[in-house]
């Protein structure tokens, strides 16, 4: 009998750490729009550090190169609607970066408020909210620079 349970314990977590390594929908969203197939990854935290090592690439070569202020204000768009669209918020082709953000931070909020007890799904949006606040500090960044250009 105890070695019918330690086989059984066995399996549930064979099949846990299978499941594990599953990539959910919104983390293979974020790695196709960073350009890498997330049939390549073969786990969760790794997709992770994938999508967090091109942010932090994207954000240094902006910084190091002499990008105008549309080319960076598009890559930023592009960020939020990435970020928007892998929550499940809908904007339109006229919706401003701010607007979007500020509906990315209230569908962030509203998540976070029926998460409450589930600490997988609260980690999810801590990795969404960590996003949402680089896009919005290098956005705001990128807008105070442009601000002392001279053209």
């Amino acid at each position: 009998m105890t070695s019918i349970n330690s086989v059984s314990s066995t399996t549930i977590t064979t099949k846990a750490t299978e499941q594990e390594s599953e990539l959910s929908a919104a983390t293979k969203a974020q790695l196709e729009a960073i350009g890498i197939d997330p049939s390549t990854v073969s786990s969760e935290s790794q997709a992770q550090a994938l999508i967090a090592n091109a942010n932090g690439a994207s954000f240094k070569s902006m910084l190091g190169g002499q990008n105008k202020t549309n080319s960076s204000d598009d890559t930023y768009l592009r960020e939020a609607k990435s970020l928007a669209s892998s929550i499940g918020v809908t904007y339109s082709s006229s919706d401003s970066i701010e607007d979007i953000l500020s509906n990315i931070s209230s569908k962030l909020n509203q998540m976070m408020s029926a998460a409450q007890m589930n600490p997988s799904q609260m980690q999810m949006i801590q990795m969404y909210r960590s996003q949402l606040d680089q896009i919005s500090s290098n956005y705001s960044q990128a807008q105070s620079a442009s601000l002392y250009s001279v053209n």
